[in-house]
């Protein structure tokens, strides 16, 4: 079944913002600039450093509601397993491989202009190898570059979302063929629904086993089943919004959440919980018969707020794979030529922030949507959508 995706403006909102946040966290806080700046707004500085980072959570919901539009848009999967897990390594490894490169050479420039301890030392070869190899966190290693560590875990959360749905395509396809031997029975009929429930339960009560259990153990966080809760609340929220019983499926999502938090409370499963909600409230079907400028998630107003809210988003995965090594020499390059004043530090970290934008709009250009363009060419179901750009 070939799926239509429209363009969310709400999903867009999402990873722009999101992508912000994460290049001014990085900036508030590592390297010397941050340092200087911080006296001339301390309280936001503060909350850069120590809060925005739960933008990751924004990303981790958006990645999962996405990929569950892409490869299961009715909670069935689309395409066969093995096809899907490599279209999607693809996908991520091969702009990651790139930026590592990027990372490496960003590493040794700053360093020669100006040593810090947020730069990177000279990575060992078992260092770079299990970076090509996506297993860095895994296997212990410091990471070369900050945000690496997120295409690792974005593919193992594919991975995991992709097995548990072939499992429950499996399992349905057995019920389905268990009730077509039974005579038919009115006093147990069920309507009609849009989506396929058994693999939607599966990535349900895998998800809330994460929220419970793997999400508070700090051991797992180099793997995937730390997050998986988060990635399938997006999931969940996209499925809500193709059942006419949806509205259930929110409300279920949303007692289970709290029951996690009343667990172990997380600030960062609270952001999870509001950003999945908002996806799965707009994104409720409307009827076909509604202009497309009534439907909440297609953009329908060509003004530029929302032109450039959307050519963000469209940059949002390249600026997050690229940034740090950038804002790295940057820091390097401002800490040593311009004077140490908040005022002077502060034109370092705009800087920082437009060449991240920069890097990430001609990353996407020269790099990301070259692969994309090759990988389309790919049979159906090779490439999912992007972790947190399409």
């Amino acid at each position: 079944m070939q799926y239509r995706t429209e363009r969310s403006l709400l999903v867009d909102c999402l990873k722009a913002l999101a992508a912000l946040l994460i290049v001014l966290h990085h900036l508030a806080f590592y390297g010397p600039m941050g340092d200087k700046v911080r006296p001339l707004v301390p309280n936001l500085w503060d909350w850069l450093a120590d809060d925005a980072r739960m933008a990751v959570q924004v990303f981790l919901v958006v990645a999962g509601f996405l990929c569950a539009r892409s490869i299961a848009p009715t909670g069935m999967l689309q395409a066969s397993l093995l096809p899907a897990a490599r279209g999607r390594f693809l996908r991520v490894a091969l702009p990651y491989h790139v930026v590592l490169v990027i990372a490496l050479a960003c590493n040794e420039l700053a360093r020669l202009i100006l040593p810090h301890p947020s730069i990177s030392a000279p990575p060992t070869f078992g260092q770079v190898l299990a970076h090509v190899l996506l297993l860095q966190d895994v296997l212990g290693y410091e990471s070369l570059s900050a945000g690496l560590w997120y295409v690792a875990i974005d593919l193992q959360l594919f991975i995991l979302l992709a097995v548990l749905l072939q499992i429950g395509r499996r399992a349905e396809q057995v019920l389905r063929s268990s009730r077509a031997k039974r005579p038919p029975d009115a006093s147990t009929s069920r309507p009609p629904s849009s989506t396929s429930h058994t693999p939607v339960l599966l990535v349900a009560f895998a998800g809330l086993a994460s929220l419970l259990y793997f999400n508070r153990d700090p051991e797992w966080e180099p793997w995937g089943v730390f997050f998986f809760g988060v990635y399938a609340l997006g999931a969940l929220a996209w499925w809500s919004s193709r059942d006419p019983n949806g509205g259930w499926w929110l409300v279920a999502m949303t007692a289970c959440t709290v029951v996690a938090l009343s667990i172990a409370f997380r600030e960062r499963l609270v952001v999870a919980l509001v950003v999945a909600l908002l996806l799965g409230i707009c994104a409720r079907r409307r009827p076909s018969t509604e202009p497309a400028a009534a439907q909440g998630l297609q953009i329908g107003h060509p003004d530029r707020l929302v032109r450039a809210t959307r050519w963000l988003a469209t940059n949002s995965y390249a600026i997050f794979l690229v940034h740090f090594p950038i804002c790295v020499v940057v820091n390097a390059v401002f800490t040593k030529s311009a004077p140490h004043t908040p005022a002077w530090q502060a034109i370092g970290i705009m800087a920082a922030v437009a060449a991240s934008i920069a890097a990430g709009a001609l990353f996407h250009a020269r790099v990301e949507s070259p692969i994309l363009r090759r990988l389309s060419h790919r049979p159906a179901g090779a490439m999912p959508q992007a972790p947190v750009a399409s």
